[in-house]
């Protein structure tokens, strides 16, 4: 079983206490999944992270990871991923951190790492503790596009390749960790997906997982470098040649975040009669409406200073952290006020059910991505082929929704139907925001009594 950010570890009663804080708008007593990154150091300087502004040399100390493992396996955390804006095998006591997740019971659902960092004594105690997947960020197939993309010299690249191959040799039969091997693609390599198929396929990895890259805060990016989907039919053939490759294997994974490239995609598996896997299965049960955020009731993430955010997709230096697991107890952050308007603006969004939009002002923990629907795959990726969480997910909300959307009720109450309002009928929603672009004391009076903007 490969990593699924610690929802296969979750138990029925886990998923129904879930399922009743977002319904009832209380605190859960812990997290039930947490990711460590452990810490901020790397040993390359891949052109793409989106948290090199973040980055510092800092690193959780062992005794506080050990101290912040001990509270929350006390209120219920099943799994822990391994990952950041460092290389988390690049923590001075990985080892020990590794065997005190161990021994306390836990499972690692996912180490995310560069690779070079993986030792044979660690890959050794990764097997034998049951790791349920592996990531290499290996990006590239070949060591001078590897030193182009990484910023480190071409011989690392061998290194990585040698560190991949003696994991799966561990591995066996078993096949656990689960080995996903990923690749980035831009303009200065993606005519070479075939070649970065091969390799992986060549090394033994369970998955070659082929992606883009994007946009990072500040343009930190020349646009030249970016593919975009006006670039979908340069990357036809080449795509094409790594679906044919995989024909019968299985192990090629695509998920563009733009949905133009995805779509051409579609378009390759129509033609040579083949699929190709996302990764991700969809339950019938699952609807859009309830396919919203609630990380901020489930899991969080740990800075190698202690920062905490709400997941990996929003460490960049504009989002302000929500607490630190280095002061005081974990419990005092988990429920301090950071959290806490964050739970409260994601059942915002969840009861809205695709009505919400993020306007400046509106949210203080939630970004576009976080609101806007299709703007985050990571929202729900992971468990939205959870049949039977999805269908008592949807009930609970149904309910909430009648109960707490009312025209007839309290001024938060009101401001929802109006929200719902405006998001059934477009035509209502551009005379209203005409009247209050024209109208600025009617839009105070709103914002100020009934929380409309």
């Amino acid at each position: 079983m490969r990593g699924s950010h610690g929802w296969a570890e979750l138990r029925d009663g886990d998923k129904r206490a879930l399922i009743d804080s977002v319904a009832n708008g209380t605190a859960p007593r812990g997290p039930l999944h947490l990711e460590l990154d452990l810490t901020d150091r790397c040993n390359v300087d891949c052109y793409f992270c989106n948290q090199m502004d973040v980055r510092t040399k800092e690193q959780i100390p062992y005794d506080r990871i050990v101290a912040i493992l001990d509270e929350t396996v006390g209120t219920g955390l099943r799994s822990v991923r391994l990952a950041g804006g460092g290389d988390p095998l690049f923590h001075r006591e990985i080892e020990k951190v590794v065997d005190a997740i161990h021994d306390r019971g836990l499972v690692i659902d996912n180490i995310t790492t560069n690779g070079l960092g993986l030792t044979p004594a660690l890959a050794k105690k990764l097997v034998d503790g049951g790791t349920r997947e592996v990531l290499f960020s290996l990006n590239t197939f070949d060591a001078p596009d590897y030193a182009r993309m990484m910023q480190v010299k071409p011989a690392i690249f061998d290194k990585v390749v040698t560190n991949i191959a003696h994991l799966v040799s561990l591995c066996g039969k078993a096949r656990q960790p689960f080995v996903v091997v990923q690749f980035l693609l831009d303009r200065g390599n993606y005519t070479r997906v075939v070649d970065m198929y091969r390799l992986a396929s060549n090394l033994g990895a369970d998955v070659v997982a082929i992606n883009t890259i994007t946009e990072i805060p500040h343009e930190r990016i020349h646009p030249s470098i970016l593919l975009t989907p006006e670039d979908r039919e340069a990357m036809r053939a080449p795509l094409r040649e790594a679906i044919i490759a995989d024909r019968g294997k299985g192990l090629l994974q695509i998920c563009f975040p733009r949905q133009e490239l995805n779509e051409l995609v579609r378009e390759l598996e129509t033609e040579l009669g083949t699929s190709v896997s996302t990764g991700f299965t969809t339950a019938d049960t699952f609807r859009d409406e309830n396919g919203f955020c609630f990380f901020g009731y489930y899991s969080a993430v740990v800075r190698g200073n202690g920062d905490m955010y709400p997941c990996c997709m929003l460490l960049n230096p504009d989002y302000k952290p929500l607490g630190n697991a280095m002061q005081g107890r974990f419990e005092d952050q988990w429920q301090g006020t950071g959290f806490k308007t964050l739970r409260h603006e994601m059942r915002e969004v969840l009861l809205a059910g695709g009505a919400a939009e993020h306007q400046p002002g509106r949210f203080a923990t939630l970004t576009p991505e976080c609101v806007n629907a299709h703007a985050c795959g990571l929202k729900n990726m992971y468990f939205r082929s959870d049949r039977d969480f999805y269908r008592d997910l949807g009930t609970a909300l149904d309910d909430v929704r009648r109960k707490e959307i009312r025209f007839f009720g309290s001024r938060q109450q009101l401001a929802r139907a109006l929200q719902k309002l405006k998001h059934r009928h477009p035509r209502l929603k551009r005379a209203y925001e005409a009247v209050a672009h024209r109208s600025p004391k009617v839009r105070a009076w709103l914002k100020r009594n009934l929380s409309v903007r």
